[in-house]
């Protein structure tokens, strides 16, 4: 820091003058609650970027409960004192962990799809990191603007799933948006009788207390509505 003086009709004015910047701690942010989509505002989310959705989901055909465990593996793109899943609100959180620690959450009503997440502590920019989510609930359809529909679509024996464009948040939580891919493991567990199919490679099935397990690996980054 430099100080001058100089006079200006009788009167002395001090000016200062800044010779460098020294370069302080990052300012934690909250990421957007949208990827930008001109149609879709909330679909998306900024400040991270997630690389693996490892999913244990358990569905009952009969009535049509879904709990999932999500454990989504991302790297903070910012310093966030807060950031934003996309889920729907037919379905309710219980937990959330960021890094293992109890984060703070809310799924406020006029947002609609935003599960909002207050971490114990910033995550750092450029670290990467770990959320859980459990939750549970009865998914629904999400009805589009032309009157199709699309996310969890419940049938007389059991599911199906369509995504694109904007129905996967019906039945996890994820970073809703086509420029956010990531790997996948499924672990789908459904009424012995019943088959779970998902994206990638079948790894493995086990059967226990007339319920079977199905476990599929997808290696290959795909976006969320696929």
């Amino acid at each position: 820091m430099r100080r001058t003086f100089a006079n200006v009709a009788g009167v002395t004015i001090g000016v200062l003058a800044m010779l460098g910047l020294m370069a302080g701690p990052a300012v934690a942010a909250t990421g957007s609650p949208g990827a930008g989509d001109p149609y879709f505002p909330l679909q998306g989310n900024g400040g991270y970027d997630v690389s693996h959705y490892g999913l244990q989901l358990t569905y009952d055909t009969a009535s049509r409960h879904l709990a999932g465990v999500a454990t989504i593996g991302a790297t903070a793109t910012e310093t966030l004192q807060g950031f934003d899943l996309d889920l729907r609100r037919g379905l309710t959180v219980d937990e959330v962990l960021v890094d293992g620690v109890a984060a703070q959450f809310d799924q406020p009503a006029d947002l609609g799809q935003e599960l909002v997440i207050t971490p114990a502590r910033p995550v750092v920019r450029g670290k990467p990191f770990t959320v859980v989510v459990r939750y549970a609930g009865t998914p629904g359809a999400v009805t589009d603007p032309d009157g199709s529909i699309e996310g969890w679509v419940a049938t007389e024996d059991g599911a199906f799933v369509v995504g694109e464009p904007q129905g996967s948040p019906s039945w996890f939580p994820c970073n809703d948006t086509p420029t956010d891919k990531a790997t996948y493991d499924f672990e789908v567990t459904v009424p012995a009788g019943v088959t779970a199919v998902a994206n990638g490679d079948l790894v493995s099935t086990s059967t226990a207390n007339g319920w079977r397990t199905f476990r599929w690996h997808n290696g290959e980054p795909m976006a969320t509505y696929l």
